[in-house]
């Protein structure tokens, strides 16, 4: 017997894995001199590389290495079913029993503590060694039948723990061998069948039934179900009067998942929110749905056994039934729209797909179509293109808006021009002073025009709201009929709020619109009020969307026709409107209601048929805030004498400016090229004290031509011009490079004001 221990340590192959050489010799010399035959390794890494290389009979690991420590070598040997039967020894110098634990928690044979006797090592190895021969002696004779296995086997003990199981068993669980043997079955058995489990091993046990079987439910290590099949029966060993469990485990989730596809399929069909037929080859139906008879106004039994192309005829869908029929008869599928009358009367329009449905052999045994309501959706598309050339006239007008700023800058700059260069009395004067007039005029109608236009998200400032009303009903006045008069009672006291100016607008314009509309039959008196007000504690108690306290309150009040109470309830629903087809989308309501939420301010009507309306407005004022304009400087005080490079496309904006400056004493150089304006400011830098730019040009726009040239010479200061104030608050995040912004159309002492204001803080 000694011999063949000695045998079993003399031919062993053991690999030491220890960062420390003088351990590592001192291992190797006396393991070698047992006759084993000994690898190392020096670290974590390198061991796993040296194991899945050739797998030795034994590991001796110590715990602290660099890069990966013993404990992960140990778990990383153990989680590969080629190696997991090797036995592992940890050899450290760490004596605590935590440190031992976490040894044999990862799988850990042994743990031999630093410093050791050799004769200790000796022996464990021995004994580790002839346990794993014996066993793999045990297993051999029987092993390869239970691994083979197509089903899932396994012995369990009588108090229910897994002794053996097998491949099939653990990948059905999706647990390796190790973790299962020793574990009760319970842990890895559905809650509700530990009960009739325990039942079923007791009546095992006693002999009451020599095997019993039935439908179960394992959990998997992740947590999923698996559908069973169990045979369990009872084994007796004579030679050692063993008794143990086999369970033989047949895996039917498939069968299970197939049978609840079908039922969830069927629920689904049934219960699904789009319309399902299925008929026939010849047509017929055969089975409809609950949401059919929603969408064909028709009851199952009156569809069923019915050719559904006689249902779906008539109107205009003759010619794509024909397409779908001769579509899905030949093998294909086939989608598009189907409108039909039902049974009330009414219009439906219905987005199809139809197929065809083959048996196993190829041919068609049904056909299947999915139906679904589109009616409202298209009503929706009419509305939402109706919306989109609204955006569309939106855009035109923003372009043409921009042109026509160009020519007025040229209009009303040479305007000026001539009326300085004539005395106070000359009635030429006076004649271009009725330009000059217009001009402005026209410039804030552009203005306006542009502010219609924006497509840009809104930036809230501070803003008296009178000035933006007085701004509108100026341009309300040129489009509303002279049989509307126009009242209006304007507070210029009001305290500013945070808004957008476009949006106070906007706000205007459709109340006054829809004013408009309400008395063009008879005429009428639109009234428009502001004023303001304080909101009491007892008025929010009324209105919960406003809190107490000051607020700027617009009034739009009409004399038309008034409207009912179901009206009143839906007028700030988008797209509802009273309005005949083409003459209104349905959205200004509902959008400046959007517009006044944002604003944390109300929005109320008042009406009645015969008696007109009142739309009131509430937005909360700024307290303690004041908008100070720039004190306008006297003419005299902006001549200079800087050289200016005026930049701008447009050659007619370019030689005004270029004579009005002029006419102050500046030096002015004109280009209009952006690029030939680089190249000219490279040439001499410093024969420039200030750039003036347009934004919008080909080839360059002026914000990247401020960059070229600040490349150029840091310090320069550039002036930047646009018709756009979008532009302008772009821009004005990057001080850096423009200095300064005008709005165009371009007036020469307002140029000549920015010229003085950048130069003169420089």
């Amino acid at each position: 017997m000694s011999d063949a221990r000695e045998r079993d340590l003399n031919s062993a192959v053991v690999l030491v894995v220890d960062d420390n050489p003088e351990n590592l010799r001192v291992l190797r010399e006396m393991l070698t001199k047992q006759g084993c035959t000994i690898r190392v390794a020096r670290s974590g890494h390198e061991a796993l590389r040296s194991v899945e290389a050739s797998p030795p009979d034994m590991i001796l690991l110590d715990i602290h290495m660099p890069g990966m420590d013993g404990y992960e070598v140990c778990r990383r040997v153990k989680a590969d079913t080629r190696l997991r039967d090797i036995p592992v020894i940890f050899v450290s110098a760490l004596g605590e029993t935590f440190n031992k634990v976490a040894a044999y928690d990862c799988g850990g044979a042994d743990y031999i503590t630093k410093p050791f006797q050799f004769e200790e090592i000796r022996v464990r190895m021995r004994a580790h060694l002839r346990t794993r021969h014996m066993l793999a002696e045990s297993q051999a004779g029987f092993r390869s039948s239970f691994e083979q296995a197509a089903v899932g086997m396994a012995h369990i003990s009588l108090d229910g723990t897994f002794l053996r199981v097998n491949h099939r068993f653990c990948d059905m669980l999706g647990y390796s061998e190790e973790e299962l043997l020793g574990r009760a079955t319970a842990d890895v058995t559905c809650k509700e069948f530990h009960q009739s489990d325990e039942a079923d091993r007791q009546r095992l046990a006693q002999g009451e039934v020599e095997w019993v079987s039935g439908e179960k439910q394992y959990l998997r290590k992740r947590g999923q179900r698996l559908f069973c099949r169990a045979t369990l029966s009872l084994v007796r060993v004579a030679t050692t009067h063993e008794q143990y469990l086999a369970a033989i485990v047949e895996d039917i989730s498939e069968r299970k998942r197939v049978e609840d596809e079908r039922r969830q399929l069927a629920a689904a069909i049934d219960q699904a929110a789009e319309a399902i037929v299925i008929t026939d080859a010849s047509g017929v139906a055969r089975y409809a749905n609950p949401a059919w008879e929603q969408l064909s106004g028709l009851s199952r039994s009156e569809a069923l056994d019915v050719d559904m192309r006689t249902i779906l005829g008539g109107q205009d869908g003759e010619a794509a039934l024909r397409q779908l029929w001769e579509t899905v008869a030949s093998g294909k599928s086939w989608s598009g729209r189907l409108q039909f009358k039902r049974p009330d009367g009414m219009l439906c329009t219905q987005e199809v797909t139809a197929s065809p449905v083959r048996d196993n052999a190829g041919h068609i045994v049904n056909f299947v179509a999915v139906a679904r309501d589109i009616t409202e959706q298209i009503a929706l598309e009419h509305r939402l293109q109706q919306a989109q050339k609204l955006e569309a006239i939106g855009t035109l007008a923003g372009g043409i808006a921009h042109d026509f700023n160009n020519i007025l800058s040229a209009i009303m700059g040479y305007t000026d021009i001539a009326m300085d260069d004539l005395p106070e009395d000359s009635e030429v004067r006076s004649s271009l002073s009725q330009v000059a007039t217009a001009g402005r005029r026209a410039r804030d109608l552009v203005a306006q025009i542009l502010a219609f236009s924006r497509q840009s998200e809104r930036e809230t400032q501070p803003v008296r709201v009178q000035s933006v009303v007085k701004e509108a009903l100026k341009l309300l006045r040129g489009s509303i009929p002279a049989t509307i008069e126009i009242k209006e009672d304007i507070d210029s006291t009001c305290a500013p709020v945070l808004a957008d100016p476009t949006g106070l607008h906007q706000i205007l314009m459709n109340l006054c619109t829809n004013a408009n509309h309400a008395m063009q039959e008879k005429g009428g008196l639109l009234a428009v009020r502001l004023a303001q007000v304080e909101i009491s504690e007892s008025e929010v108690e009324r209105d919960p969307s406003l809190s107490p306290g000051e607020y700027v309150r617009l009034e739009v009040h009409d004399t038309g026709h008034g409207m009912d109470e179901v009206t009143k309830a839906r007028i700030f629903e988008p797209y509802f409107t009273t309005k005949e087809r083409g003459e209104g989308t349905g959205l200004g309501l509902s959008t400046i209601h959007g517009i006044v939420t944002d604003l944390q301010g109300a929005i109320h009507v008042y009406s009645h048929p015969g008696e007109g309306s009142t739309f009131t407005v509430l937005l909360p004022c700024m307290p303690g805030e004041s908008l100070s304009a720039e004190a306008e400087v006297p003419l005299a005080k902006l001549r200079g004498t800087e050289r200016v490079l005026l930049v701008d496309d447009e050659e007619p904006i370019g030689e005004f400016a270029k004579a009005a400056l002029e006419r102050l004493g500046y030096k002015v150089t004109v280009q209009t090229s952006s690029p030939n304006a680089v190249a000219l400011f490279s040439e001499s830098p410093d024969a420039f004290d200030v750039v003036v730019t347009d934004q919008m040009m080909p080839q360059m726009k002026g914000t990247e031509l401020s960059r070229r040239l600040h490349e150029i010479r840091r310090d320069i200061p550039v002036i930047l011009c646009s018709g756009f104030a979008e532009t302008m608050r772009e821009t004005a995040a990057n001080q850096g490079e423009i200095q300064h912004h005008v709005m165009k159309p371009i007036i020469g002492a307002d140029l000549a004001r920015a010229i003085r204001k950048v130069v003169d803080t420089a």
